[in-house]
C-alpha cells in the first residue's frame, strides 16, 4: 500500500473509509493494485486495515528505515512490493524529522 504520502491521522482516516466499506457487507471486493491471481473477497478490507495499523504502529517504534522496513517485510512480506515499501519507509521516517 502507497503509505508514503499518508502519516498517523490520514492512515486512520483510511481504515475509517475502510470500515464504512465494510459495514455495506460487500461479497466482492476489488483491491485498485494486487498481485496476480489474489482473489476478490471481502477478507481484503481487514487485510488492508491490519497492514495500515501494523504500518502506524512500526513506524512509531522503530528508529530507522531499514528497521521499519525489515518489521513491515516480516508481517507482510508475501503482500509487499519491497520497493514501495521501502520508499514508504523513508518517507515515515523522514516526516518524524
Amino acid at each position: 500500500m502507497m503509505t508514503a504520502y499518508t502519516d498517523a491521522v490520514s492512515r486512520a482516516a483510511w481504515i475509517a473509509s475502510q470500515d464504512t466499506i465494510a459495514a455495506l457487507n460487500p461479497t466482492t471486493v476489488v483491491a485498485g493494485h494486487k498481485r496476480v491471481g489474489a482473489t476478490d473477497t471481502p477478507d481484503t478490507i481487514e487485510q488492508s486495515r491490519r497492514y495500515l495499523r501494523d504500518f502506524t504502529r512500526i513506524v512509531e517504534q522503530e528508529e530507522t528505515v531499514e528497521r521499519i522496513f525489515a518489521a513491515m517485510m516480516e508481517l507482510h512480506g508475501d503482500r509487499d512490493n519491497p520497493w514501495v515499501l521501502w520508499y514508504c519507509a523513508e518517507q515515515a521516517a523522514a516526516k518524524r524529522g
